[in-house]
């Protein structure tokens, strides 16, 4: 059926059913977009889980190792409640890596499995320590192995790192995906510098009480340096949690680790016992008790990391459920599209053909001429009017292309190649400039400007080249035109530029400077670099020439004189007497041209 037979019900109801499909394929590009972010999001929270479990790891093995290390260092009947507190925390470190290591394969991130491998390699041998470590808590201290004892810290120590790069592969794709995470990672990350910075203080202080002994350069040395990096960390922690959009959550939880271990009872029990070790003094006080006075400063601290890492999981999982639903949202718009789609034709039938069918019988008049047809439903609101306004729009368009007109009127005086005058609008201006020099008497000079062995420039290089030889040449030219003066490509390779109120010696000056700029320059034909010259013939206008045309052809005439001494040259028109070659110019410096073009 050919499309002029259908009738405008027919051809609406396919347009609005069309117009239907294009928006239920845009809603579907934007359901699908929506959908991604969903996935997105998902893949935040299903990270966050996972480095939430690695970071219970970490945070439950450092207690364990840390307590592991007292128990095979002090007799058996004093560290059975020691013993059972780093049981009760080796079962959590269990239960984390079992979550961590059951969801870190299949994630695509690079470096991940290498460092998954990492964490089974060292858990392994985590775990071996474990059971040499639990049968020399039975025996009594003499009987330990004393290899055993000093190897177990660094040896043991082997698995936090692995814990901690895995984290950070995960915490940078969670920044990856969602860059607003990026402060709650940034809490975490720095509460727990500052509690295992703390911890390792701790434990400096803690071997010095058990072999009754002062610290040494080396402990002073390094927990000084510890201090510091634990103010840095605590500082930051501060700023972030100072912030106008940091949860109150974590504001609390800053203020109670600052109370617990910056402040109060602790900060001074803990620079007293700093003090007198350092003075190589006994602080007076048993192990157990410095370690009951440890545990809830540090629990403190770490509270701080655990605040972040459960605002991380639970923002995450927040914007995972908002993506969910902004995607069953579209979806249900792409329903509703589809449903336009199917509805939309009928709606045509009913509330849109008879109005057109009047339109139409409007518009057929308008077309046969009757120009006092006045257009019907012009003003009204739905379908026709917007018709009848479409009318409005065209004679509104009419308008508009006559200023289009005289638009491409002014582009046709422009050379598309240069952006420079055509020779038809050159001609134009120079009669102007004609008729001004003969009313004023000002001296008037012309320069024409030919390439040089163009032909031969377009035959090796390809006429790509030789044009972009034309447009440097426009270019300099362009450089060097004052803006009074008219430059203009008035052929193939040759140019025009009329200079008002210039002398013909100051014309020569401009040729010459023209000349040798052109002369200068290095082009590039692919990888091959050359150079193209020019030939400019120089002519001043003169009161008994009958016009315009008197000057171009003088100036032609020094241009064909030029060509014929060996190109690459200035010939100016002086009568009498007519030819003077480059060489046999004056040299003029760039001060000089300045001056000559400000005259």
């Amino acid at each position: 059926m050919k499309l002029r037979t259908l009738s405008i019900r027919a051809l609406l109801g396919g347009m609005i059913g069309l117009m239907g499909l294009v928006m239920a394929g845009l809603i579907g590009k934007i359901a699908l977009q929506a959908y991604h972010r969903y996935d997105s999001a998902g893949r935040v929270a299903t990270l966050s889980r996972l480095d939430k479990a690695l970071f219970h790891a970490v945070q439950e093995f450092r207690f364990e190792r840390g307590i592991m290390e007292q128990v095979i260092g002090i007799p058996p009947d004093q560290s059975t409640e020691a013993l059972k507190s780093a049981l009760s925390h080796r079962v959590l470190v269990d239960a984390a890596l079992a979550q961590a290591l059951g969801g870190l394969g299949g994630l695509g991130i690079e470096g991940l499995p290498g460092a998954t491998d990492r964490i089974v390699a060292d858990y392994g041998t985590v775990r071996k320590l474990r059971e040499q470590a639990d049968r020399m808590a039975g025996m009594p201290l003499e009987a330990r192995d004393q290899a055993f004892r000093d190897s177990f810290m660094p040896i043991s120590g082997r698995l936090t790192p692995s814990l901690e790069a895995a984290s950070a592969l995960l915490e940078t794709e969670m920044r990856r995906l969602d860059p607003a995470i990026g402060d709650l990672l940034l809490a975490k990350n720095m509460g727990w510098v500052a509690r295992s910075i703390t911890g390792e203080n701790m434990l400096i202080l803690t071997r010095a009480m058990m072999g009754h002994r002062g610290l040494s350069t080396s402990d002073l040395a390094s927990t000084r340096v510890n201090e510091g990096r634990i103010a840095t960390a605590w500082n930051l922690l501060q700023g972030i949690a100072a912030g106008a959009t940091a949860p109150a959550e974590l504001k609390r939880a800053v203020a109670a680790a600052h109370a617990a271990f910056f402040s109060g009872p602790f900060a001074d029990l803990h620079g007293e016992v700093f003090d007198a070790l350092s003075d190589g003094q006994d602080p007076q006080i048993e192990v157990n008790v410095w370690q009951g006075h440890i545990t809830p400063a540090a629990l403190a601290l770490a509270g701080v990391a655990v605040t972040s890492v459960d605002l991380m999981t639970d923002y995450a999982e927040q914007v995972a459920s908002e993506a969910r639903t902004e995607a069953l949202g579209f979806a249900a718009a792409l329903i509703a599209a589809m449903a336009v789609v199917v509805s939309g034709p009928l709606v045509v039938l009913f509330r849109v053909a008879r109005p057109i069918t009047a339109m139409t019988h409007s518009m057929r008049r308008l077309a046969a001429g009757d120009l006092d047809t006045v257009v019907p439903c012009l003003g009204r609101a739905d379908e026709v009017g917007g018709m009848a306004a479409a009318v409005e729009v065209f004679k509104d368009g009419m308008r508009r292309n006559r200023i289009l007109t005289e638009e491409l009127e002014r582009l046709a005086t422009i050379d598309g190649m240069t952006g420079i005058y055509n020779r038809r609008h050159f001609l134009v201006l120079a009669d102007r400039e004609w008729t001004r020099f003969q009313r004023n008497r000002r001296p008037l000079s012309l320069l024409m400007m030919d390439i040089d062995f163009f032909k031969s420039i377009n035959d090796r290089f390809g006429h790509h080249v030789g044009d972009q030889v034309i447009v440097h040449l426009a270019t300099l030219a362009r450089e060097c035109k004052r803006d009074a003066d008219v430059l203009s490509r008035i052929g193939g390779e040759e140019f025009a530029l009329l200079l008002p109120e210039t002398d013909i010696d100051g014309a020569q000056v401009v040729a010459e400077r023209l000349r040798l700029d052109m002369a200068s320059a290095h082009l590039m034909a692919g990888r091959n670099a050359f150079s193209a010259t020019v030939s400019i013939g120089v002519a001043s206008a003169h009161w008994e020439d009958a016009g315009i045309v008197d000057l171009m052809k003088a100036a032609d005439g020094a241009l064909y004189e030029a060509k014929r001494g060996g190109r690459n040259q200035v010939v100016c028109f002086r009568d009498p007497p007519f030819a003077a070659a480059t060489s046999d110019l004056p040299a003029v410096d760039s001060a000089a041209i300045s001056l000559v073009r400000m005259a």
